[in-house]
């Protein structure tokens, strides 16, 4: 999918079930419009203007750790081989929030038991609100129903200097690609808007991870600050539709790109672009 110069591509890591423990698995199978809210997909964002390759969020890094018990399962490294980049590539990865399941892929446990960056040339970011959240929720229950904070990785980042944070309400990574604070989901989350030659995208992390957020399903479960959440999804949801921008969903089951569409009832939904 182009928007003006970005070529954007969904690094689909495939579907995994949640469970209330953080733990993941691999779903026996997915049925085509049956939504299982307890099942996700893994779908890090590939944005590359042809000299610059930009990675919104990581995944899970699932086969990357030396021993790793499924090693042929989809990665950053294997989805990268399929557009013929390698790790080294990479020049930014653009972090929405420091959640395990955005963030593992950043990481792996080598042969020698150390722990390495999995993209040696980029540098990782992330709002500074949501780095200081990370750090003081460390060995704390975040009290959400979510992945949480595995931060012991991300301090090796940080102190190796390939992590970096950012401040205020917007910040522009290069020419045409803008973060933007929204909070909500995490105190600092952010979203990445892509703007050229009069076209729109948007890649909404976990405050639109997939299709039912679309439709107004708010689950406030998710959330740190519901309000704040149900707020901005609103406000940019409708922003999104005005400028008929690209969607991109990082969890979503079936249509990872698309096109806002009003339903008969009022409600957006989505169409396949």
């Amino acid at each position: 999918m182009r928007v003006g110069r970005f070529r954007i591509e969904a690094l689909s890591e495939g579907h995994f079930r949640f469970h209330s423990d953080g733990s993941l698995e691999k779903p026996s199978h997915i049925v085509s419009g049956d939504y299982d809210f307890d099942i996700v997909g893994i779908d890090p964002m590939l944005v590359s203007d042809g000299d610059t390759h930009i990675l919104l969020d990581a995944g899970i890094g699932m086969g990357l750790d030396a021993g790793s018990p499924a090693p042929g399962v989809s990665n950053l490294r294997t989805n990268l081989e399929i557009f013929d980049l390698r790790p080294e590539d990479i020049s930014h990865v653009v972090v929405s929030h420091l959640h395990y399941d955005h963030v593992a892929g950043l990481s792996h446990t080598g042969p020698d038991h150390k722990t390495h960056t999995t993209l040696p040339n980029a540098t990782v970011w992330v709002h500074e609100w949501e780095w200081d959240h990370a750090v003081a929720s460390h060995g704390r229950p975040t009290g959400l129903q979510d992945m949480g904070y595995q931060i012991d990785d991300l301090l090796r980042l940080k102190a190796d200097g390939r992590m970096r944070t950012f401040a205020g309400e917007t910040w522009e990574l290069i020419p045409g690609i803008t973060l933007l604070k929204t909070g909500g989901h995490t105190p600092g989350h952010v979203i990445t808007r892509l703007r050229d030659a009069g076209e729109s995208a948007y890649y909404l992390g976990d405050l639109v991870p997939g299709e039912p957020w679309v439709a107004d399903r708010i689950f406030r479960r998710y959330d740190h600050d519901p309000v704040q959440a149900a707020h901005m999804r609103s406000h940019l949801l409708r922003q999104a539709y005005r400028e008929k921008a690209l969607l991109l969903l990082y969890h979503e089951l079936f249509s990872r790109m698309g096109r806002l569409v009003r339903q008969p009832e009022g409600l957006f939904g989505i169409t396949d672009s």
